[in-house]
C-alpha cells in the first residue's frame, strides 16, 4: 500500500529539493507576519478574533479564541499560529514536508486564520475514523466550530459503517455547547445565527467580498461571468461527484480516502476560502511528481494574486477537484 509520505526509497533526493525550497518560502512568509505582529494590530483576519468582533461562527469558537485577547496582540498572534501549528503539524504525520510547503499554509499563517486547526481536527479524525471510530467521532465533532467543513462527513461515516462515530460525535457537539451556553448565554448563539444569515447574503450577493476571494466553484464561476443560478448549478454538480467519490473510497475502503476526503470537503460548502486549502496537505502527499506540481501551481496562484494585486482567479476549487479526480482514479484497487 502507497503510503502518504514522501518515501526516500521511492524518490530521489532531488525530487525533494523544489518541495523543500517551496516549504522554506512558505516558512518565510509565515515567520515575517509573526514577526510584523510585534508591531501592533494588522489589517489581517486574526484582528477580529483578538478583538472579539462579532463573527460568523459558532459560540463553541469564542471558547478558544477569548483567551487571546488577555496577551498583547502580537504575542497572541504567534501563540495562535504556534499552537495551531504544532496541531496541525502533528496531524500531518509523515507529510510534514508537503504540510509546509502547501501554499494555502502560508496563506493561512500570515492572516492568522484557523485553517491550520481545522486541517489537525479532521485529519486526525479520519485516521482513526474505522480502527477507533468513538475517537474519531468524538474529533471530528471539534469541527462544530466550523460546521460548513463537517458537510462531507455523514457520506464517509455511513459509507464505511462507523456508527459508532455518529453518538461520539453528537457528544463533543453537546459538550461544547453546553460550555459555550455556560460561559456565553444563550444569546450568543442568537446572535452568531444572526451574523451568519448576514454572510449568507453576502455570499450571494457578493458585496463583501471579490469573487476571487472566495474558494469555491460557485464563486469561480461568479467570477467567470456565470449567472448566479448557472454557478449554483456548477457548484452542485461537482460538490455530488466529490460525495459520490467519498462514498466509493470509504464503502470499498480504498487507498487514499483520507487525503481523498479532505480534498472533497473543498467541494461542498460554496463559503470557503484560500486558508481553508490547508486541507489539500495530505493530497499533496499522496500524488506524485507533476500531479503534486498541478495542485501546488493551482495553489500558489491566488496566494500570489495577494502580493501582485491582480484580478485572477482563485484556483483552489480547481486544486480541489483535480486532487480528488486524480486520488479516485489511483486507488481503484487495494
Amino acid at each position: 500500500m502507497r503510503q502518504l509520505q514522501f518515501s526516500s526509497a521511492e524518490r530521489p533526493h532531488w525530487v525533494r529539493i523544489p518541495w523543500i525550497v517551496a516549504a522554506a518560502v512558505c516558512f518565510s512568509i509565515v515567520g515575517l507576519a509573526c514577526l510584523k505582529s510585534l508591531g501592533g494590530p494588522l489589517n489581517v483576519d486574526f484582528t477580529m478574533f483578538w478583538g472579539g468582533r462579532e463573527l460568523a461562527y459558532l459560540p463553541p469558537y469564542r471558547l478558544l479564541i477569548t483567551p487571546l485577547a488577555w496577551l498583547p496582540y502580537g504575542l497572541a498572534f504567534c501563540t495562535w499560529i504556534a499552537a495551531t501549528g504544532a496541531l496541525y503539524v502533528l496531524a500531518c504525520g509523515r507529510n510534514r514536508l508537503p504540510g509546509f510547503a502547501n501554499p494555502a499554509a502560508a496563506f493561512n499563517g500570515m492572516i492568522g486564520q484557523n485553517g491550520f486547526l481545522t486541517a489537525a481536527i479532521l485529519f486526525t479524525g479520519l485516521r482513526v475514523l474505522t480502527s477507533r471510530p468513538w475517537l474519531g467521532g468524538a474529533i471530528l465533532g471539534l469541527l462544530i466550530i466550523k460546521p460548513h467543513l463537517a458537510l462531507i462527513l455523514p457520506v464517509a461515516v455511513v459509507a464505511a459503517r462507523a456508527w459508532k462515530a455518529i453518538p461520539a460525535a453528537i457528544g463533543t457537539i453537546g459538550l461544547l455547547f453546553g460550555v459555550s451556553f455556560f460561559a456565553f448565554g444563550a444569546q450568543s448563539f442568537a446572535r452568531s445565527l444572526e451574523v451568519g444569515s448576514n454572510y449568507a447574503r453576502f455570499l450571494e450577493s457578493g458585496g463583501a467580498w471579490n469573487w476571487n476571494e472566495l474558494a469555491s466553484f460557485y464563486a469561480l464561476g461568479r467570477w467567470l461571468g456565470l449567472p448566479e443560478g448557472v454557478a449554483w448549478l456548477l457548484h452542485g454538480a461537482i460538490a455530488i461527484g466529490a460525495m459520490v467519490g467519498v462514498w466509493i473510497a470509504w464503502r470499498q475502503d480504498r487507498r487514499g480516502k483520507i487525503p481523498l476526503t479532505s480534498a472533497a470537503t473543498l467541494l461542498i460548502s460554496p463559503y470557503l476560502f484560500t486558508y481553508d486549502a490547508v486541507l489539500l496537505t495530505l493530497a499533496l502527499g499522496w500524488l506524485r511528481g507533476p500531479k503534486a506540481g498541478v495542485v501546488g501551481i493551482l495553489l500558489v496562484v491566488p496566494l500570489m494574486r495577494v502580493f501582485v494585486h491582480e484580478d485572477w482567479p482563485n484556483t483552489a476549487p480547481l486544486a480541489a477537484a483535480f486532487a480528488v479526480g486524480t486520488i479516485l482514479f489511483e486507488a481503484r484497487t487495494k
